[in-house]
């Protein structure tokens, strides 16, 4: 935890440089793979992590261009 919360300081000084293109596309099939990934889980799994199916349906039909900016790296 220690070193996440180091990590998060440090980056939220620097400046944000642009992403490329293909970095760009990179992380939309990286955010599209996870979402799918969400499908195989087991409801046991699912509740460890605090999602239920429905929700967990609902989000692996989002687009994979359509992530919260946080997911972003």
């Amino acid at each position: 935890m220690n070193t996440l919360a180091n990590h998060t300081s440090c980056c939220a000084n620097s400046t944000a440089r642009p992403r490329s293109f293909w970095a760009k596309l990179g992380a939309m099939f990286a955010v599209n793979r996870q979402r799918r990934r969400l499908l195989d889980l087991d409801d046991h799994m699912l509740n460890d992590i605090g999602v239920s199916r429905s929700e967990a349906l609902k989000e692996s039909r989002q687009t994979p261009w359509n992530a919260p900016d946080h997911w972003r790296i």
